[in-house]
């Protein structure tokens, strides 16, 4: 009979809401401990009021700044000791044509969905390799489908989650076996979550280049107005961890939502066919000694 992977302890970042927060409920409703980060803590007094005293650690952590999650990490060494998944969550979506967005606005973009994600991922896995006994655990990266395609209207985060998904890739090829640290890249599709929400969303004004309603910006601005994205995201999540936190091997890239899977697969393809189409340009490049 096959032994169910125990998961008993957790650290979601960007808890307060969306993913995050349904990630810390679904976890305590399993009965683990979670360890929530979160930029205002107090906001979910109330839910840590609901479990007795050590399941639900709230902790102050912005993750554009490096010392606050060295500090989260330190916290959860001292006061739970052990570490099985990271859910590497905080972000928030920009929203604006690539000529109509700022530099300051770009920047930002990066800071958190790239720079703090990426901050939380070593320390996530310099965690599992030296605190917890025995190694390993199990590192969640949120990404997006957009993380293979690039939508208009969405260049920044886009790039943002490109960004995420490189570094991902290469520091899971770095580690070692024996460390027994599984990494993930979460690709969600279209989910409704509180992506209309002030934290989780920024629209800058249309470029006035581009007011024609019939260019491809205007469907997916109209797409964040309307705010009926396809999935049910507390489905994604239970399946999360109901499915993906027990297998002792999953995969790099999980792509989460029909939506996510078209997309991924229609990307993927058109890499292919622009390679088989550009294959003849590579026939004689090699560097010949003379």
């Amino acid at each position: 009979m096959a032994v169910a992977y125990v998961h008993p302890s957790s650290i979601v970042t960007g808890s307060s809401s969306g993913f995050g927060l349904l990630l810390t409920k679904k976890a305590l409703e399993s009965g683990d401990t979670v360890i929530a980060t979160l930029r205002k803590p107090p906001v979910l007094k109330k839910l840590q009021s609901q479990y007795p005293e050590g399941r639900l650690h709230l902790i102050k952590v912005d993750v554009t700044k490096k010392e606050e999650v060295v500090a989260g990490f330190k916290y959860a060494a001292e006061e739970v000791g052990r570490i099985d998944i990271v859910f590497n969550n905080a972000g928030y979506t920009l929203l604006g044509e690539a000529e109509g967005t700022d530099e300051e606005s770009a920047r930002k973009q990066f800071e958190v969905n790239y720079w703090g994600a990426l901050a939380v991922s070593t320390e996530s896995v310099k965690f599992f390799r030296e605190v917890n006994k025995p190694q390993g655990g199990k590192l969640w990266n949120v990404s997006s489908a957009v993380g293979w395609t690039a939508p208009p209207a969405l260049s920044q985060y886009s790039a943002s989650k490109h960004a995420l998904e490189g570094a991902t890739e290469a520091l899971a090829l770095e580690l070692d076996p024996a460390w027994n640290i599984k990494i993930s890249l979460l690709e969600f599709g279209s989910f409704r979550t509180r992506i209309l929400a002030p934290e989780s969303l920024i629209t800058l004004p249309v470029h006035p280049a581009y007011t024609n309603p019939n260019l491809m910006t205007h469907y997916v601005r109209g797409f964040f107005d309307a705010g009926e994205a396809p999935g049910d995201s507390e489905k994604a999540i239970n399946v999360l961890y109901d499915k993906v936190a027990d297998d002792p091997n999953p995969p790099l890239r999980i792509p989460l939502g029909q939506d996510a899977l078209r997309d991924v697969r229609v990307s993927a393809q058109k890499i292919l066919e622009d390679c088989e189409r550009t294959a003849p340009l590579s026939a004689d490049l090699l560097y010949v000694k003379s």
